[in-house]
């Protein structure tokens, strides 16, 4: 756990550095709506930019994000992965 405080703040579900950096294992708390969201702040994108980015519609991003879409399809997380410049595994811990 010292490990986890010392790459993270205790709100953060993500690492300060997000772009081809392996991101050490989230905390409990950490939802898959929540590491998505953090990440595309962090990297300043809007939901619509990263929508497009990830060539999804806008309201799989906006449903991801709160939560009430928790099960996508795999080629749904490559594409938001690849768009946040990140592992697949880095949004599901």
């Amino acid at each position: 756990m010292a490990e986890w405080s010392k790459a993270h703040d205790s709100k953060s579900c993500i690492s300060e550095r997000v772009s081809r950096v392996r991101i050490p294992p989230s905390p409990p708390n950490c939802t898959f709506s929540k590491i998505v969201k953090q990440l595309r702040e962090k990297t300043g994108l809007s939901q619509e930019k990263l929508a497009q980015l990830a060539d999804v519609s806008n309201n799989t991003i906006i449903n991801i994000e709160a939560g009430k879409q928790n099960n996508p399809t795999i080629e749904t997380l490559k594409k938001i992965a690849k768009a946040l410049e990140v592992g697949v595994d880095d949004l599901i811990k």
